[in-house]
């Protein structure tokens, strides 16, 4: 399952179903519950990453660097973004907490959902 997540090309953001489609002509065998159980595993060890933007949408990636999400509401697509670990707010650690994640992501419009003049800059 992690060399499937891992393969270049493959969509980044894919449910426990979408992997067990794509697994299961290759391994008859394989149950759902197997996948959802190695999926948890793999993020338990830090191999992986587990994304929840909606609640009931569960996804995982092989990207486990620091970055943030951004949702399209029309299409349903979920892009990758880059962004810097220090902002203006405190950190929690700076607080006294014990971090062990952090997600950020935004839900918006991608620029294919946007219509053409939303995505001009005004004179």
């Amino acid at each position: 399952m992690l060399s499937y997540l891992l393969k270049q090309g493959h969509k980044p953001h894919l449910s426990a179903e979408d992997i067990y489609s794509a697994l299961v002509s290759e391994y008859p065998t394989l149950s759902r519950t197997t996948v959802y159980q190695t999926l948890e595993s793999l993020c338990k060890c830090g191999l992986i990453s587990k994304l929840v933007i909606d609640e009931g949408e569960m996804q995982f990636e092989a990207n486990t660097g620091h970055h943030g999400h951004f949702k399209c509401t029309q299409c349903g697509h979920v892009y990758d973004f880059a962004y810097p670990e220090a902002t203006q707010f405190p950190h929690p650690a700076d607080l006294g907490f014990e971090v062990k994640e952090s997600h950020l992501y935004h839900k918006g419009r991608c620029p294919k959902c946007r219509p053409a003049s939303a995505t001009k800059p005004s004179d």
